[in-house]
């Protein structure tokens, strides 16, 4: 038998901050080609959201985007937890067919999001915290 599998047509784009840097390079990469083959939202975690760099630079390519303030870098499962059921309400409002994380705690939440409602998650690793070089306290917790 085969089965048809039908093109994406929105993929919501996760990252936990919206500052410059290499993960954020690269979403701003993905989402300038991919802009006129797909409909893209981004969340950003952090207070700040709405008002940095990345958003802005998003914005610009047409790209919708919304804040996610407790989605930041702690390892706290409290907080942890707290993101994951804000970025289940943010996607529940417009679902999409794939979330694509960049960072390691946004691609936690996301994948405790897509697996709470099934939604393919695709997780890309920006930096490497494990590596001998990173402190111990990166390392520990990568």
């Amino acid at each position: 038998m085969i089965k048809t599998v039908r093109p994406l047509q929105h993929i919501s784009l996760v990252i936990t901050k919206g500052e410059l840097g290499g993960a954020q390079s690269h979403v701003i990469d993905l989402c300038q080609s991919l802009r006129d083959e797909v409909r893209l939202t981004a969340l950003i975690g952090g207070g700040d959201a709405l008002q940095s760099p990345l958003a802005q630079s998003l914005r610009n390519l047409g790209v919708q985007v919304q804040g996610v303030p407790q989605l930041g870098n702690s390892i706290n499962p409290w907080r942890v937890w707290q993101a994951t059921q804000a970025l289940v309400r943010a996607l529940e409002q417009d679902p999409p067919d794939v979330i694509h994380a960049h960072s390691a705690v946004a691609g936690v939440v996301s994948r405790m999001a897509g697996r709470l409602n099934h939604w393919p998650v695709v997780y890309t690793v920006h930096g490497f915290g494990f590596k001998r070089q990173a402190p111990w306290r990166i390392r520990l917790s990568a």
